[in-house]
């Protein structure tokens, strides 16, 4: 039992044993696989090469050599053995000869891009065939037959690498490096290195094989080229012309180009979308091209020109004759000033009726501008021409908005025409459509209005602004109506759009309000004036009686003090009829006034030096403030004047006047020797305090001894909102 226990266990250890050789074994033959490969793949497309490899190799096992028929062929089709010197370096330089060209760069491009172009063709053919005999089905089996077959015919080893995208849309890439090409390798070989990349042919073979693979457009640029001295591989972008571009600025600073036929080809087909973007706006916008040579007089027009004129492209009438005859003979006047203008390379823009078949008129706005050749000499005329009839007379919506409005609507030109009238003028002025858009405007206006008329239409060109003003127009029967007018220019058509409205009414009524307004203010006045006049007669009479000789010194003063309030009411009056407003006085200036009356009054019996300090806001009063607050100033200082003061020479009387939010604060009073007591709370309270008081209530103001001043002063407030308008100063 032992025994086979040992045999078991020897057999197993055999077993592990001859797995890790076979292991080892399988490693060494994948390594050997590999450094045999004829192409080098990213593992993703490893099993596909791989499969076409052994395709490949089975294609080209049928190559037979016959010199005695002087035939080269495999599996049928004939090939053809030369050097590689022949196609590359050889072949430059004869090309350089022939065309008889220097060395320049703009030469060595000019043959770069011609082995290009014909490698190109070269390889969008061959795919196509190796496609079909080794029945490939797919686009990346027929890729993938591509560097396998560069392989085996000898151009290169082939290496893919990652970052590679082949797709059959604009996203395809291929990042791939020929690795010994035989393109670089002679170069290097019999002329040494380069300055340029020299594999013309071989990129253009693989980026027509993978066109015609794809059944896209595809180029390639050489990135860096072993032929060039310091770099070590023959690296190649191919994408669609139109990505090329992200690498063009990378490309040219290592002195490689797009090469021109894809050039030329991705401009073409840009330019190709450009003028179907063209196309497409001119239909849209309704504009089109045009151009006119003055040599042999022949005119060129797009496809929408045709659509404005509604002729046929294929019309055999001259161009030229067929615009004139759309004309009316002074527009064609004018386009030959125009093109007159041209030929001294004046540009210019016009707006002006077409007249098309069946009676239909067209608004178009055409611009020009000179064509020159290249000694910049003007050989012609090329510009826009824009169907803008819409604009000019409204589509039928436009029609029926200015049918159903009741306000006077209308739309004008530069000319001084109505282009387009409301129902509603003809109801207003008694003209037909027909009389009103085919005479000036200005026909209808005021003669006394015209010039100002004119001025707000040249301020509305001028500044291409709203404007709202007033003007008078003449009606057919001769009435005189007052418009007002709301008007704004398109600045595309250059035409007036206007809402007006009939104000007569409104006008008449308001010059009736003024007209009563103002004799009602005349008699106003006059109240005023003839109040302030009785009131100066009561003050003369007053005069009279106080001069009597046996009047006594009590009765005299009392006569004074009647004056003086007699005079402060006079003197409101008089402002009031010679203020600009009748509803309220500048307060400040009366107080002012006031004040030094007094002042001078008492002054002049007593030749006294008394200054006056006046701090006040600019503050306007009605009659129902002024009159009580000025009796009241009036009895303050007269009092100040004749007590305070009185044993004093010289002193000053003090009046302080401040608006604030809530109340007016004025504050009255003098330098003299000052009050013991508080006048308002004692029980003997004379005429004047008895005034004041009264008067204070009737502005709903309170009135207060300042006791802590020195001399005598008092505060009156009352509410701000009886001041009408105030101004700090």
């Amino acid at each position: 039992m032992s025994k086979e226990k040992d045999k078991y266990t020897t057999i197993v250890n055999e077993i592990e044993a001859l797995e890790v050789q076979l292991e080892s074994k399988r490693k060494k033959a994948a390594k050997l696989a590999q450094e045999n490969r004829t192409v080098e793949v990213p593992e993703r497309f490893s099993d596909q090469f791989l499969k076409l490899e052994k395709k490949m190799a089975h294609y080209f096992s049928g190559l037979k050599l016959d010199p005695s028929s002087g035939a080269i062929t495999i599996n049928g089709e004939r090939y053809i053995l030369t050097r590689s010197s022949s196609l590359s370096v050889d072949f430059f330089q004869g090309l350089l000869t022939l065309l008889d060209e220097n060395t320049g760069e703009s030469t060595f491009e000019l043959v770069y891009d011609l082995l290009f172009d014909i490698a190109h063709i070269i390889g969008k053919k061959d795919a196509g065939k190796y496609a079909d005999k080794l029945d490939l089905d797919t686009p990346i089996e027929c890729l993938s037959a591509g560097p396998l077959h560069f392989a085996f015919t000898g151009w290169a080893k082939v290496q893919i690498l990652e970052g590679s995208n082949p797709v059959a849309n604009e996203d395809f890439i291929l990042r791939y490096r020929h690795l010994e090409s035989f393109e670089a390798e002679a170069w290097v070989r019999e002329r040494g290195y380069s300055n340029e990349a020299v594999c013309a042919m071989s990129a253009g073979y693989s980026s027509g094989w993978c066109s015609g693979c794809y059944g896209i457009d595809l180029t390639a640029i050489e990135m860096t080229c072993s032929a060039k001295k310091g770099e070590e591989h023959c690296e190649f972008v191919m994408a669609p012309p139109s990505k090329m571009y992200q690498y063009r600025e990378k490309a040219k600073s290592s002195h490689h180009s797009l090469p021109s036929f894809f050039e030329r080809h991705f401009f073409k087909q840009e330019l190709k979308k450009k003028k179907e973007l063209i196309r497409s706006a001119e239909k849209f916008s309704h504009v089109g091209s045009w151009s006119f040579y003055f040599e042999d007089e022949s005119v060129k027009w797009s496809s929408e020109v045709y659509r404005i004129f509604e002729v046929s492209a294929n019309e055999n009438e001259s161009l030229l004759e067929l615009y004139y005859s759309r004309l009316d003979s002074s527009t064609g006047m004018t386009i030959n000033e125009h093109l007159q203008g041209i030929k001294e390379g004046v540009a210019f823009e016009l707006k002006h009726i077409v007249h098309c078949p069946h009676h239909v008129k067209k608004w178009v706005v055409c611009s020009g501008t000179p064509l020159r050749d290249e000694h910049n000499q003007v050989i012609g005329v090329s510009g826009l021409i824009q169907d803008i009839t819409p604009h000019m007379t409204g589509d039928r919506e436009l029609d029926h908005f200015f049918k159903m409005s009741a306000d006077l609507l209308c739309i004008s030109n530069t000319k001084g025409y109505f282009v387009k009238v409301s129902p509603a003028w003809t109801d207003l002025l008694g003209y037909t459509k027909e009389e009103l858009t085919s005479q000036p405007f200005m026909n209808f206006v005021h003669p006394e209005d015209r010039s100002r008329t004119q001025t707000e239409a040249d301020l509305v060109y001028g500044e291409l602004k709203a404007s709202t003003f007033e003007n008078r127009y003449i009606t057919k029967s001769g009435d005189v109506v007052r418009l007002s007018w709301h008007t704004r220019v398109d600045e595309l058509t250059q035409l007036i759009y206007s809402t007006v409205r009939n104000v007569t009414t409104e006008r008449e009524r308001q010059e009736r309000l003024l007209t009563s307004l103002s004799e009602k203010e005349l008699l106003l006045r006059e109240i005023h004036h003839r109040v302030k006049n009785n009131l100066q007669v009561i003050s003369s009479l007053l005069s009279l009686q106080s001069g009597m000789n046996n009047v006594n010194d009590e009765v005299q003063q009392l006569y004074d003090d009647s004056q003086n309030r007699i005079k402060s009411m006079a003197a409101i009056h008089e402002l009031f009829y010679k203020s600009e407003t009748l509803d309220a006085i500048n307060f400040k200036e009366y107080i002012e006034k006031l004040v030094n009356d007094l002042i001078h009054s008492f002054k002049g019996k007593e030749h006294k030096c008394i200054d006056f300090e006046y701090r006040a806001d600019r503050m306007f009063l009605d009659l129902d403030t002024a009159i009580p607050l000025g009796l009241i100033i009036n009895e303050i200082v007269t009092n100040s004047l004749k007590h305070g003061l009185r044993d004093q020479i010289k002193g000053t009387i003090f009046v302080h006047f401040k608006v604030n939010t809530d109340l007016v604060d004025l504050v009255i009073g003098d330098d003299g020797e000052g009050l013991e007591k508080d006048p308002f709370n004692n029980d003997e309270e004379t005429l004047g305090i008895m005034l004041i008081d009264n008067l204070v209530g009737q502005i709903n103001g309170e009135v207060s001894w300042m006791e802590e001043q020195s001399g005598t002063f008092f505060k009156v407030s009352f509410p701000s909102e009886l001041a009408k308008g105030y101004k700090s100063t």
